[in-house]
């Protein structure tokens, strides 16, 4: 059976991705990444909350994604351990 959300058939960021880059204040713990805030769109967020967390492989570059709220607007951002950005693909 065709699954259509498997890993091979998924768009994972690349180095032409639009996706914008954005500076993360984030701490670095026991293995595990968090974001505490982040700057866009000229402002600069405070993460309420981190509503789900994943991780994605393209490569030999592992992807960990997290949608964060301010406590107003959900957020999709994510980090590359192998290139060292933070980028934001979506914005509810």
């Amino acid at each position: 059976m065709f699954n259509p959300n498997a890993r091979w058939d998924r768009k994972l960021p690349r180095d032409d991705n639009p996706d914008e880059k954005i500076p993360v204040e984030a701490s670095f713990s026991n293995g595990s990444v968090a974001p505490r805030s982040f700057r866009y769109a000229g402002s600069v967020h405070e993460v309420k909350e981190i509503t789900f967390r994943w991780r994605e492989r393209a490569g030999a570059e592992q992807f960990y994604y997290f949608n964060v709220t301010d406590g107003v607007d959900v957020y999709k951002i994510y980090f590359g351990d192998k290139s060292l950005i933070w980028r934001i693909s979506r914005v509810e």
